[in-house]
């Protein structure tokens, strides 16, 4: 908690996502972080599966956190149990409706909630029916996920079985009607925008074309892992021990921010090169698709 506060007091954030590789909601310390951050006027979200909060949901409610972006990945219990390996879609389920009845209850606009759902073969025909769930639970954004394959590779064919690009590409266009009959927001039009890029990436690493997509990220964001070491993106921490910057505990963030690591990564990306094995893998967000990100599939702008 100490080194959070430190790190807080020392970039005064405008958004802060509490959350990494693990899931938020079992760190001890999790509402006191999310409690410092907001009197830092910062806005917080988290990625969580929103399954161990049975006892903590009004203390949720009561945070003030903004928004929770819950991955669910499955319209169906047997599909999500499938792909997550736990039998906990009804615990998922029930926790969504009682954030949304505590809400009510104590006269709260957030937490907002967000679907998160990563794309593959297990679950490209339930796509539809989860937009479905999303309305019939009050949601009002959902994010499609495009698989990201660093350092799972070996998992690559389990994932994507035989989907070809027009079947990927049906079924989200499909998706995007529904979903905009219904009111709900998505990423759909970033997927439209540069299908050719996410359908590529679904290929074997063979057949993987590298594109020079400029990568805006180490200007504006930083990954901080629980250790304390900073890293210049939410992708490269897949890759154990890439692209350490340094580390708050022994240098302050700002000398970590414009030390020589930062200014060659900078540089090197400005060029359009790919100076980490995840960067040349990886397919940048435009600007555009991070702001649409960060107020379409955000409500109330956070």
């Amino acid at each position: 908690m100490d080194v959070f506060k430190k790190l807080i007091d020392e970039t005064q954030p405008k958004r802060v996502n509490v959350s990494g590789l693990g899931e938020p909601f079992i760190n001890k310390n999790i509402f006191d972080m999310i409690a410092y951050a907001r009197n830092a006027g910062a806005k917080i979200n988290c990625a969580t599966n929103l399954t161990l909060v049975e006892r903590k949901i009004e203390d949720i409610v009561k945070s003030g956190i903004n928004q929770l972006k819950v991955s669910i990945d499955a319209a169906k219990r047997e599909t999500y149990n499938r792909i997550r390996k736990k039998d906990l879609y009804e615990t998922l389920i029930v926790n969504i409706k009682d954030i949304n009845e505590t809400k009510k209850r104590l006269n709260s606009t957030t937490p907002t909630i967000r679907l998160n759902y990563a794309l593959q073969y297990d679950n490209i025909d339930e796509l539809l029916d989860t937009i479905k769930l999303a309305r019939s639970l009050g949601i009002k954004s959902m994010y499609i996920q495009y698989l990201e394959y660093t350092d799972r590779e070996k998992r690559r064919e389990r994932l994507t079985g035989d989907l070809t690009a027009e079947r990927v590409r049906k079924t989200l266009e499909a998706a995007d009607a529904l979903a905009k009959r219904y009111g709900i927001a998505t990423n759909l039009p970033i997927w439209f925008r540069d299908f050719d890029l996410y359908w590529n990436k679904m290929l074997p690493i063979e057949q993987f074309k590298p594109n020079r997509k400029p990568c805006y990220f180490p200007w504006f964001t930083a990954w901080i892992d629980a250790d304390g070491t900073v890293r210049p993106c939410p992708i490269i921490p897949w890759k154990l021990g890439v692209a350490h910057m340094g580390n708050i505990n022994s240098t302050p963030f700002m000398e970590i921010w414009n030390n020589k690591k930062y200014q060659e990564l900078r540089r090197t990306l400005a060029n359009g090169d790919r100076p980490t094995e995840p960067c040349k893998y990886c397919i940048p967000m435009s600007l555009f698709n991070i702001f649409h990100i960060g107020t379409r599939l955000i409500p109330g702008k956070i």
